[in-house]
């Protein structure tokens, strides 16, 4: 096999660092999967709204400020290690989660709230549960976003 030296399959191709898709061109599944999650919300938050795009944009703002104040607790908390404060911080945000229809939050917040009250039965760390906590409350948290701009366009 005639390869060129400049030629490494763990280096992206393109100069941005992005890697190359290689699923056919359509979008990696984790990008299908959260536009699936912001649609599912902003059907949520429509229904609840009664499609009424200022108060869709009303919620969507109470929520992305509830979610900044909440990813910061949830940093704070965890540099602490206050699991007590963790597990309500958890059962706060999962009403939210609840609210807008985001399994994936919820699921989360139950898995945090689990490890709080048991940590050594629980098989994730509580560093990788805060991780994807953190992950999950970032996509949230633009998706109230978008959802709050695209009902200002509406």
């Amino acid at each position: 096999m005639n390869k060129n030296n400049n030629e490494d399959p763990a280096r992206p191709a393109s100069p941005n660092g992005a890697s190359p898709p290689t699923n056919g061109g359509r979008p990696p599944i984790a990008s299908s999967t959260a536009q699936r999650r912001h649609e599912r919300r902003v059907r949520t938050i429509t229904d609840l709204t009664g499609a009424d795009p200022a108060r869709v944009r009303a919620l969507a703002h109470a929520f992305v400020k509830a979610n900044d104040i909440d990813m910061l607790r949830l940093c704070e908390l965890h540099a602490r290690d206050d699991r007590p404060a963790l597990r309500q911080l958890a059962h706060r945000i999962k009403g939210a989660a609840q609210m807008t229809g985001d399994a994936q939050l919820s699921r989360l917040c139950s898995v945090l709230s689990e490890a709080c009250a048991a940590p050594i039965s629980h098989a994730l760390s509580l560093d990788a549960i805060v991780e994807q906590l953190g992950d999950a409350l970032l996509e949230f948290g633009a998706s109230c976003q978008r959802m709050a701009k695209e009902a200002k366009s509406s």
